[in-house]
């Protein structure tokens, strides 16, 4: 398997519009403002095309600022996309979700979707489109017994696993497309196995807008009652209820938002670390060590091993 030329800019949105339309019928989108980190757009032997699933193309961390959408319908692939950063809202089958670090949402783009970002800051995303045997199988199951939604969490296995996925298209090693179709595997048993499958009644919309608070203030929030206050409720309730409703306390989840972004100005940027942890709203001291103590490395160790 060898990665395709067709898009050659990094941020080359127009060569992006292009393979859209030699692939797309029926899509409505608007990329503009809209830039990603990395695409990839292997090319699939017959083999893997008959036996294997396979990769048809992917876009790791791509930064959609408000304004963002993607309208598609009869579209002959599955999606799995998985958020970083932001916040962003999908419309399927008649139903809207609402999606946060750390969730992810796999469907069938046969049938119309709608998904865009909410503001007013990006929705950053790793995105698959899918193909292979069985798949359509395996998704109509999946999507009888639960919701298009998960919560994979913000985690360095989730992440890691995404960049080997891109790192196997990449390379030019003899059984690439062998070893895509065990990395595509590992992604979709993830999914379909996860313990955090989100019902497909959303989150209440106090929470939610903590969330949006949370997403939107990270870098400068110091307490858990500067967020009670601004979201008007009490600090106990909204403890309370963010753990019920979460599965996580507001201090997790205010950790992973920061180190989320931490990790990806690690791995896509030349920012010392000491202006990293100001930028998440750390003092350098403590992002050290609590960079060490949740993803088990330090930062330089970090962005050794994951700079593009």
């Amino acid at each position: 398997m060898e990665k395709r030329d067709s898009l050659p800019g990094e941020n080359d949105v127009d060569s992006y519009r292009e393979y859209f339309k030699e692939h797309g019928k029926n899509w409505e989108m608007d990329l503009s403002k809209s830039h990603d980190l990395r695409r990839v757009l292997p090319v699939t032997g017959e083999f893997a095309r008959q036996n294997l699933l396979y990769l048809e193309s992917m876009t790791v961390n791509l930064n959609t600022p408000d304004g963002f959408y993607m309208r598609r319908k009869d579209y002959d692939s599955f999606q799995v996309c998985y958020t970083t950063q932001g916040h962003g809202r999908l419309v399927y089958d008649g139903k809207e979700y609402d999606f946060y670090p750390g969730d992810c949402f796999f469907i069938d783009c046969r049938k119309e979707h709608y998904y865009y970002t909410v503001g007013p800051g990006d929705w950053v995303h790793h995105g698959l489109q899918l193909r292979g045997h069985q798949l359509g199988e395996l998704f109509e199951w999946f999507y009888d017994q639960h919701s298009v939604k998960v919560s994979l969490g913000v985690s360095e296995k989730v992440f890691v696993l995404f960049m080997e996925i891109a790192e196997a298209c990449n390379a030019e090693r003899v059984n690439n497309e062998l070893l895509l179709n065990l990395l595509l595997w590992e992604l979709l048993t993830k999914i379909i196995s996860c313990d955090q499958i989100v019902s497909r009644v959303q989150l209440p919309k106090r929470l939610a807008n903590v969330c949006r608070y949370i997403e939107r203030e990270f870098a400068g929030i110091r307490s858990i009652d500067e967020i009670a206050e601004a979201c008007y409720m009490s600090k106990f309730y909204l403890c309370r209820e963010f753990k019920k409703c979460m599965g996580q306390t507001v201090v997790e989840y205010l950790t992973a938002v920061r180190l989320n972004r931490a990790k990806l100005l690690l791995s896509a940027s030349d920012l010392p670390v000491e202006e990293i942890a100001y930028e998440v709203g750390y003092t350098p001291n403590y992002f050290f060590s609590i960079f060490k103590k949740m993803e088990g490395v330090t930062p330089l160790k970090y962005r050794k091993n994951n700079k593009g």
